[in-house]
């Protein structure tokens, strides 16, 4: 009789192995020994740094302890003051790019003899006298031709006194040109 095959045979040749739980068992442990090394890799870093903050605080200390009260008193005022100065200055309008400007385009046989700036509503008023209406035409074409000026409106032109042409100007300067 032949012996018959016993499928429960567990002699050694018939155990197969799996390697997968082992596997995984080797890469958690790789990765908790990676963890727990960068945590205290980390945790000796932020050591050094608090270290290094507490010298500094030690140090400010030790410096604003030499330091005068009264004087402290007084840098802090004028921080203040400085910075109150800055906020008022930052919205304010500077006129000497416009008066670069008025200067680069006035025509040379022109004077003006009044100007009115207002600052509502940045438009420039100037009156004044030429030697003859082509010479006003000339100016006006030249601040026409401004890049900081919107606008040119000329009124009341006239012959005045000893043939010379009376004008009034309105310039629409553009916000740019007032700024620093």
């Amino acid at each position: 009789m032949v012996p018959s095959a016993n499928p429960f045979n567990t002699t050694p040749s018939n155990i197969k192995t799996t390697t997968w739980p082992k596997g995984l068992l080797v890469v958690s442990i790789i990765i908790f020994a990676i963890v727990l090394g960068g945590f205290f890799v980390l945790n000796y870093f932020v050591g050094i740094k608090e270290n290094k903050i507490s010298e500094l605080g030690s140090q400010i200390q030790a410096l604003q302890a030499s330091f005068p009260k009264d004087k402290q008193d007084e840098v802090i005022n004028f921080e203040y003051r400085l910075q109150n100065l800055v906020r008022l200055l930052s919205g304010h309008n500077y006129l000497s790019k416009l008066f670069g400007n008025l200067e680069v385009n006035a025509h040379p046989k022109i004077y003006f003899n009044n100007f009115d700036f207002d600052t509502k509503t940045s438009v420039l008023k100037l009156e004044g006298i030429a030697d003859s209406y082509k010479t006003v035409s000339e100016a006006i074409t030249a601040f026409s031709s401004d890049s900081g000026i919107q606008n040119v409106t000329f009124k009341n032109l006239k012959t005045g006194a000893n043939n010379k042409v009376t004008f009034s100007l309105e310039l629409d300067i553009k916000p740019e040109l007032l700024k620093p």
